[in-house]
């Protein structure tokens, strides 16, 4: 998952196990004019929806709408987050790929690639 401001040539990422959050949901948030607030939330299901019909929906797209808790216990789930400047002419992100230690993102169209170094595995 990324956000990219082309015009700062700022991305942010975060790369998440599939399996563990299968969902994203995206938010903006106007609180006057010429301010804005977005928020990327990753998860377990696909909407804010009530428990009731989150459950009876069951899957979208085969993949499951929500995930069980059992009483007394943890769930836990390990992320990376980047944070990096773009090259000129980097315009949108079609592909990232963490391999052996190192993310790799890619803007086809412009030809170009950042390649980053993971200080934690995933």
């Amino acid at each position: 998952m990324t956000a990219l401001n082309p015009v700062k040539r700022l991305l942010l990422g975060y790369v998440i196990k599939r399996e563990e959050s299968p969902w994203l949901q995206t938010w903006e948030n106007y609180v006057a004019p010429n301010q804005m607030a977005r928020g990327l939330e990753f998860g377990t299901q696909p909407f804010d929806l009530p428990r009731r019909e989150v459950i009876s929906t069951g899957s979208m797209f085969g993949v499951p709408t929500y995930r069980w808790l059992p009483a007394k216990s943890k769930i836990g789930t390990d992320f990376l987050i980047f944070y990096a400047r773009t090259p000129e002419g980097f315009s949108k992100v079609d592909d990232a790929k963490l391999e052996n230690g190192e993310l790799r993102i890619e803007d086809r169209a412009a030809g170009k690639q950042i390649t980053l170094k993971a200080s934690l595995p995933l």
